[in-house]
């Protein structure tokens, strides 16, 4: 029963103990070419437990893939001929300033659309 620092990711649950044992009990041995012993089970004591508050290794791997793919399906692509668009001329639109009060008043206009459908024959009231 050696005891080792128990790690403790408090976002996903997981928890690990530390390869090395911090203090070794008397019926473990441990071979030269391990870190811990076959026949001893690991213990943690509430002093030696630490509270992570993160991911683990494993769980951060895992949602950064998942991440990933939604990213890769939310993003938005377009053919190269969809987001192509031909910009007007500024040269026309610099001439229609230049005639932009000459269309008349517009007593004037409403006046020419009541005549051309035959409703008034005479002086038009506009009330605003």
């Amino acid at each position: 029963m050696c005891y080792h620092r128990l790690y403790i990711f408090s976002t996903c649950g997981h928890s690990l103990y530390s390869p090395t044992p911090l203090l070794l009990c008397k019926d473990s041995a441990i071979p030269p070419d391990s870190t811990s012993s076959a026949t001893c089970t690991p213990h943690a004591h509430p002093f030696q437990s630490l509270r992570i508050h993160r991911l683990c290794a494993l769980c951060d791997r895992r949602r950064s893939v998942l991440l990933a793919e939604v990213d890769h399906n939310r993003t938005i692509r377009f053919d190269a001929w969809r987001w192509k668009v031909a910009y007007q001329n500024p040269a026309a639109e610099k001439e229609a300033w230049k005639r932009w009060g000459e269309q008349g008043d517009v007593r004037e206009r409403v006046r020419r659309r009541e005549e051309s459908k035959g409703r008034v024959e005479g002086d038009v009231k506009v009330a605003w």
